[in-house]
């Protein structure tokens, strides 16, 4: 019976052991997460095949990450909540400071990782080009969306009209491409601003003849993958292989809806500080 103590004390000992490990096993599994443009499950489905992936090349497991919120997400990056971001240009930029940019989302091509917006009005409406929207009221997909905003603003500043001082602009609900293009349709703005490529996404609801393309706005970077700065260098060094070396048509692009990744350079990003200068500028006057 005296030997019952100390066995206990083993018993407990071990136990603690074993629950240090895991705990330590589970704190070097990376985790790499999507902005929450999508639901979960969409999320889950496009990043697993990519942390399969990158699990067995880096030979450390990284997980799937999912996050439901917008500001959870950002709050997670400022943080260092998140090892491996894939998340929209302005979110990356935000938070480049804590953040790598590895690779930019490609549609292909010499010019395929840059995407452009695009303003619309309705077919029949007398506005010909940016510099008629002075004093105009303006749907758009919210103030920090790369490419149902931004892109916009980028060229309205060219064109000598400032958005927030000369233009009505109305924030779509739910940040929704599809309001925007309703609110053109239905008359309650004069333009709408939304990604080039999302120009046909309701036209089982509006008909396509009854939109027309004002202008195309400056390019912007697509989507950037990026790993937190405080990673080895070796080890985003490896990341960075995995993700530029796939080739066209590999299970794990098509699973994220993409046709390559591109080596980022800093000039990718030069339009998109010069607005997000502009937006910090305004704010503090």
């Amino acid at each position: 019976m005296k030997a019952l103590p100390c066995f206990s004390g083993l018993l407990l000992a071990w136990c603690f052991l074993l629950g240090w490990s895991s705990s330590t096993a589970a704190a070097e599994a990376l985790r790499l997460s999507m902005f929450p443009s999508y639901g979960p499950e969409e999320i889950q489905s496009r990043l697993a095949p990519l942390a399969a992936l990158l699990s067995s090349k880096l030979g450390v497991t990284v997980d799937p990450h999912i996050v439901t919120d917008f500001n959870v997400y950002e709050k997670k990056l400022e943080t260092d909540g998140i090892d491996i971001s894939y998340a929209n240009p302005y979110v990356y930029v935000k938070y480049a400071r804590q953040q790598e940019a590895l690779g930019l989302m490609s549609k292909g091509g010499e010019t395929g990782h840059l995407f452009r917006g695009v303003v619309i009005t309705r077919s029949d409406s007398p506005i010909q080009d940016l510099s008629g929207l002075r004093d105009k009221k303006m749907s758009i997909m919210g103030r920090s969306s790369s490419y149902g905003y931004l892109s916009q603003k980028l060229s309205l500043m060219d064109a000598g009209i400032n958005p927030e001082r000369e233009m009505k602009l109305d924030v779509a609900v739910d940040n929704k491409l599809e309001n925007v293009i309703f609110a053109v349709y239905l008359q309650e703005a004069d333009a709408g601003c939304i990604s080039e490529i999302g120009l046909h996404q309701v036209d089982k609801y509006v008909p396509a003849a009854m939109i027309k393309v004002l202008a195309t706005t400056a390019p912007l970077p697509g989507w950037v993958l990026s790993a937190r700065r405080s990673l080895p260098p070796e080890l985003r060094e490896k990341l960075q292989q995995a993700i530029l070396s796939l080739p066209a048509g590999d299970p794990v692009l098509k699973s994220m809806q993409i046709s390559a990744f591109r080596r980022p350079g800093l000039q990718d990003f030069d339009g998109l500080n010069r607005v997000m200068g502009m937006q910090a500028a305004e704010k503090g006057q």
